[in-house]
């Protein structure tokens, strides 16, 4: 199947608009400073470059292959000078095939040219005059100053399906679950009768993994947490018990004493995280040298992820391959592969693990402070449940201030994750209920706040 090939070029939307060609069944991949011969070895069925801050195309010969593209955000050489375009109707010429069909679509944009490039005609203007698209059908290349994949209720889902559907003819059979049947021949070539080790964490898409690896390999997959104690994650604790209970093998890696050990006198946060990384990192190799026979490194990193942890234990352990069946597909599609694997809602609502304790402790860390992030992030998690409510993500940051009845926490939940995160606009009984909770039955905290700085989910407050 040949996919729509997404050209980063270092701004906003890439990944989503990956998401949305998908969302239209179609497979899709994204790619930085992507040379002209590995688009030649992708063969795409067609091309979308989304622009970086300033508009330029990095690779101009990507419009000279003969292979349709859609330009978001790129002035495709135009030389006027971009003007700045506030929330605005499209007018848009329906006569184009990239707007055949649309209705009514609002859209902002960061810029707007007042001409389009030399050789293309102008197909949509934003209200107050500039260009909002143009195109040069003969080349089947065309350019948007706005985002469809950010308005998929409105129209914009429309302008990417007439490019992607209509103007690339792309192949519309992809899916999660098509995804899978492709890959389980390859996952049991690859693996043979060897088994395979998975560590897992408390995130539901780890969970995923280990369910369709048990299912593909049953009674080969050996699951792994690290437990480091007293600095866990209660959502990891929560998950393994419920894989246990579907049936899988999973233990628990001791890596609490290292772990504590190593973040000894350091109060930098990169540095703690790498001492927990490591202590981890060591527990879960130890782990695996109990297993018998020849064993493969599986790991449950999504698109488009990286794994530092596979590298770390490939290193220590010396597996001879890695598997990992999630890796070109997104968190949410993910997600409803579990549905597909039969896997229970409640599960897969989990939200992404928060950063790591030591992470959410500014300042050194210790035993006493370990505790009492611990309990409050507990409470916090209950009440957020118990309101039902469901931020994308939700944590507590213990943090270095102090009032004269004790510590201050810092409650942290936003809607979204990406460059900009909005903070979540909870209900005020849940944060009243887990701060006179919080005060009450976690000693040695005197106050809790609640962050409502829409900034990226960074726990550093």
């Amino acid at each position: 199947m040949r996919a729509i090939l997404i050209i980063d070029c270092g701004g906003r939307g890439a990944e989503l608009t990956a998401k949305r060609v998908r969302e239209l069944g179609v497979w899709s991949v994204v790619e930085r400073d992507v040379s002209e011969s590995r688009i030649r070895e992708l063969e795409p069925a067609g091309i979308i470059v989304v622009g970086g801050e300033d508009g330029v195309l990095p690779n101009p010969s990507v419009l000279s292959l003969g292979i349709p593209v859609l330009g978001i955000g790129c002035r495709l050489g135009a030389r006027k000078a971009s003007v700045p375009v506030s929330r605005s109707e499209l007018r848009a010429d329906r006569s184009s095939a990239l707007f055949n069909g649309l209705g009514r679509l609002i859209v902002t944009a960061e810029r707007a040219l007042e001409a389009p490039p030399e050789g293309f005609r102008t197909t949509a203007f934003f209200a107050d005059g500039p260009v909002a698209a143009f195109e040069d059908a003969v080349r089947r290349i065309y350019g948007v100053q706005f985002h469809p994949a950010a308005y998929p209720s409105e129209s914009g889902t429309d302008v990417l399906s007439n490019f992607v559907i209509r103007v690339c003819n792309a192949d519309t059979g992809w899916s999660p679950d098509a995804y899978l049947r492709a890959r389980v021949a390859e996952i049991r070539r690859r693996v043979g009768d060897a088994r395979v080790f998975l560590p897992v964490t408390g995130d539901a898409a780890s969970g995923v993994c280990a369910v369709l690896l048990s299912k593909i390999l049953p009674g080969r997959v050996y699951c792994a947490a690290a437990d480091t104690g007293i600095l866990s994650d209660p959502d990891t604790e929560s998950a393994l018990s419920d894989l246990l209970s579907f049936g899988l093998r999973v233990s628990a890696a001791d890596a609490e004493e290292s772990a504590m050990s190593g973040l000894s006198g350091l109060t930098d946060r990169a540095e703690k995280l790498a001492a927990v990384r490591h202590a981890s990192l060591q527990a879960l190799a130890r782990a695996a040298s109990e297993i018998p026979g020849p064993l493969l490194l599986g790991r449950s990193s999504l698109y488009p992820e990286e794994d530092a942890q596979s590298q770390g234990l490939t290193e220590l352990y010396g597996f001879s391959d890695v598997i990992s069946p999630l890796d070109g597909l997104f968190r949410e599609e993910a997600l409803r592969l579990g549905l597909i694997l039969g896997m229970p809602r409640s599960f897969l609502r989990r939200q992404r693990l928060a950063p790591g304790a030591a992470a959410r402790i500014i300042g050194e860390v210790n035993y006493e402070k370990a505790a009492m992030l611990r309990a409050a992030d507990r409470i916090f998690r209950d009440e957020v449940e118990r309101g039902r409510v469901r931020p994308a993500r939700y944590f507590a940051v213990l943090t270095d201030m102090r009032v004269t009845r004790g510590a201050v926490v810092v409650l942290r939940a936003v809607d979204a994750e990406g460059s900009v995160s909005p903070y979540s606009r909870l209900p005020h009984r849940v944060l009243e209920r887990a701060s006179a909770r919080i005060k009450s039955e976690v000693p040695g905290i005197g106050r809790v706040l609640y962050d409502i700085t829409d900034t990226p989910a960074e726990p550093d407050w």
